[in-house]
């Protein structure tokens, strides 16, 4: 079988970057509205907007839900940890499953897997003993680790995460607002204000979270995401322009290591692909126009990483 090697990896970002501790990285979601285990609580400090298709709607099948979730993003991200310590969660993670993605990829990239037994009555004690040495990398904060040495601190991570970082001075963003979800008034300002526009959650994963309103279809399909939103703890969202432009609108990923004098490094952008109502459905990356794009970029990222 011919093996897939990777550009870079999580491990190596960091051991280029001038980090000299071991890391352990923890892969797994967030979610706000369910326990998905005795030992995974649902999310009351970092909490944010869960990803629309992993989140249960209650048809009844709570357990099917539940082993789609702690199984989620696990084979999509851990090959992306490279050679460093990453802690699954068993019996939900299948380690012949693991093992056999594992093997598309050299020895040299691959991460060492600590599978943690979640209906151990030692699971506490055991992930302790995991992190023992190392620094926690993470997807999601999660209350848990405040307790932990953390590369970055939780709370400092979901503070930068927040959409409300965008409304520093120094970030090139469009016209914003925020809207206060529990000021009736302002929510009844999102059902009323021209099209079009676009909201954005604060606390959302990844992409999620962002709306652009530009039919009254998309209007319902905000409120009602809004109003889900709330009853999670949502407390602002921000509203903006719409900005049309013939270029693509792009994803993009950049690594910042240790330190103001370290230079940013780019790892890539992805056209980001959405619907005439606004709707996302997915992303293009082109290898050939990734230098071009770097350079197209590169103010932007600066202008980030400096704000950072």
């Amino acid at each position: 079988m011919k093996l897939v090697e990777l550009d870079t990896t999580v491990a190596d970002l960091h051991a280029t970057n001038g980090v000299q501790w071991p890391l352990a990285v923890d892969l797994y979601h967030t979610y706000t509205h369910i326990d998905l285990h005795d030992h995974f609580l649902r999310e009351s400090r970092f909490a944010e907007d869960e990803d629309p298709e992993v989140y249960y709607n209650g048809d009844g099948n709570v357990e099917r839900f539940r082993q789609w979730a702690l199984c989620f993003k696990t084979l999509r991200f851990l090959p992306m940890v490279g050679p460093g310590l990453a802690l699954l969660h068993v019996p939900r993670n299948a380690r012949v499953n693991i093992e056999r993605a594992l093997k598309q990829f050299p020895e040299w990239q691959r991460p060492i897997v600590q599978y943690i037994d979640l209906d151990s009555s030692d699971f506490e004690a055991d992930r302790q003993s995991a992190l023992e040495g190392r620094k926690l990398v993470y997807w999601r904060p999660k209350s848990w680790m405040s307790k932990e040495s953390c590369l970055v601190a939780p709370e400092v991570s979901y503070e930068l995460n927040d959409k409300r970082f965008l409304t520093h001075p120094g970030i090139p963003t469009p016209t914003m607002e925020l809207i206060q979800l529990a000021q009736p008034e302002q929510q009844a300002y999102l059902a009323s204000r021209p099209l079009p526009f676009v909201v954005k959650f604060c606390r959302c994963s990844s992409g999620q979270g962002t709306f652009m309103v530009a039919t009254e279809d998309a209007r319902h399909k905000m409120l009602h995401a809004v109003s889900r939103y709330a009853t999670r703890g949502g407390d602002e969202v921000q509203v903006s322009e719409l900005v049309h432009s013939k270029r693509p609108h792009y994803g993009v990923n950049f690594f910042m290591g240790n330190g103001e004098a370290t230079e940013t490094q780019f790892l890539g952008a992805t056209e980001q692909v959405s619907t005439k109502d606004g709707a996302w459905v997915g992303g293009i990356i082109d290898y050939n126009e990734q230098g071009d794009l770097e350079q197209t970029l590169r103010d932007t990222i600066s202008a980030v990483a400096h704000t950072l």
